[in-house]
């Protein structure tokens, strides 16, 4: 049976940090990742360029907010790896 995009996570080390140009250009889809703050992060692309966001403590406590492409790339500045999930 194939593995899913979620099954297996894409690696990237970037040399210089993440930037806005890094990131997928399709609404829909997701990324998946803990960020440097041990925050799980799930953030989906907008029909708008942003990004609908929702993060997770290491507490437990859940929130919700809307990045510009900056903001997520700035979050995404010490993560190696992340899990792509494409648009249905």
């Amino acid at each position: 049976m194939p593995q899913t995009a979620l099954e297996e996570p894409t690696v990237k080390v970037p040399e210089a940090g993440w930037s806005q140009v890094d990131l997928p250009e399709s609404p829909g889809t997701a990324l998946q990742y803990v960020n440097a703050r041990g925050e799980r992060i799930i953030a989906v692309l907008s029909d708008t360029s942003l990004w609908r966001v929702t993060s997770v403590t290491p507490g437990g406590e859940v929130h919700h907010g809307s990045w510009i492409p900056a903001a997520l790339a700035a979050d995404l500045w010490s993560v190696e790896r992340y899990t792509p999930i494409p648009a249905p």
